[in-house]
């Protein structure tokens, strides 16, 4: 009898611990098959969830790409997933969409640093290009800061760093109209081409932005990042894998910012009082 009453109290408990979203990381959606995106040699290896929105019916994913005919930006994948909060009961919090875009390196128009081409094998250059493409290609209904932000004397970077599978990945985010949020994660593939793999996050009306890109990230983003890889035929593999492993945006920052500093705050830092301007920067603009 005493057998009987604790197996029902256990399982009790547990269809309480489900119906309040107390469910281990296992109730998430099983991922589905291996994705492969060829680039003329380099691969690129995924997997995701296979619970797609039916409200978004998915284009093939693009699985051959000659780089050579890119030309423009060009989208190689797409795909929807409903958000629903924890638990049986859980009201839908919104939609995430996974875009995968192949990306030519930009021009260098404001020549931050130096006036040649970008070389997406240094960390700040990649970042440069990313800054360039951003703001050729985000609408106006997109908030985003500059490369980085003054924080005393100190620049805090605008971009972070993700490792997964062993390669490093260049991370920025950027808001939009209707709580729209982006999570953008990037990786060079040569000399001329990176790839963006980007997370949108769009809330339903009286859902907290934050609820949605929380629940978002842990169903579906971080499921998805953790099975990137690129298997490269390029030198950019020992670029990703070991040169960039310990060095972090805040270091690639801090090893330019005796260039970066005037360039991006020199005019607004010299109409301050000089008792206002930290000395290191006086040092600089002088």
């Amino acid at each position: 009898m005493r057998l009987a009453q604790f197996l029902a109290v256990v399982i009790m408990v547990s269809l309480f611990s489900k119906a309040f979203g107390m469910a281990s990381a296992s109730s998430l959606p099983p991922l589905g098959a291996t994705r492969t995106i060829n680039f003329d040699g380099s691969k690129l290896t995924f997997s995701m969830p296979e619970n797609f929105s039916k409200e978004f019916p998915a284009e093939p994913i693009v699985e051959q790409v000659s780089l050579d005919d890119v030309g423009q930006s060009r989208l190689l994948a797409q795909r929807w997933w409903d958000i629903k909060g924890p638990g049986w009961f859980g009201r839908k919090l919104g939609l995430v969409m996974m875009r995968i875009n192949v990306i030519p390196v930009a021009e260098n128009s404001r020549q931050l640093l130096h006036r040649g081409k970008y070389d997406l094998s240094k960390r700040m250059d990649l970042i440069l290009a990313l800054d360039e493409q951003r703001r050729g290609s985000a609408s106006a209904s997109f908030d985003y800061s500059d490369i980085a932000i003054l924080l005393g004397e100190d620049l805090s970077p605008s971009y972070r760093d993700a490792v997964f599978n062993g390669q490093k990945w260049t991370v920025y985010a950027m808001d939009g109209d209707n709580n729209l949020h982006v999570d953008s994660f990037n990786i060079p593939i040569d000399q001329n081409y990176y790839l963006e793999v980007a997370f949108e996050y769009a809330p339903n009306n009286s859902v907290a932005p934050r609820q949605l890109i929380f629940k978002g990230r842990e169903d579906i983003t971080q499921v998805i990042t953790k099975t990137l890889h690129i298997d490269y035929e390029t030198s950019m593999r020992s670029v990703v894998e070991q040169d960039w492993i310990e060095q972090s945006t805040k270091d690639v920052m801090n090893a330019h910012e005796n260039l970066l500093i005037p360039k991006l705050f020199g005019d607004e830092l010299k109409r301050l009082p000089r008792n206002e301007i930290p000395a290191k920067l006086q040092k600089l603009l002088n």
